[in-house]
């Protein structure tokens, strides 16, 4: 469940995207990786900083910065695997 995406301020050719969600602390063996495309054919690992800024003890909130760039059209997944 993605709670907010927003598109930062161009800084120099890269444009940072925060995307905002909650997930569940004991994921078991399950890891997320944030992949970028610039035509949804050829995926690789995205720049990302991450940082958890709420927790109940259940779900964190985790806050994600993925550095696009800013003069082509960008797509961002979140690959799971185990």
């Amino acid at each position: 469940q993605i709670l907010r995406y927003q598109p930062g301020t161009v800084s120099g050719n890269v444009t940072p995207v925060v995307i905002e969600f909650r997930r569940r602390i004991e994921r078991g063996a399950i890891s997320l990786q944030a992949e970028g495309s610039t035509d949804l054919a050829t995926w690789t690992p995205a720049t990302v900083s991450e940082e958890i800024f709420s927790n109940d003890g259940t779900f964190e909130w985790v806050r994600v910065t993925v550095d696009a760039p800013a003069d082509k059209p960008f797509f961002i997944r979140l690959k799971a695997s185990r």
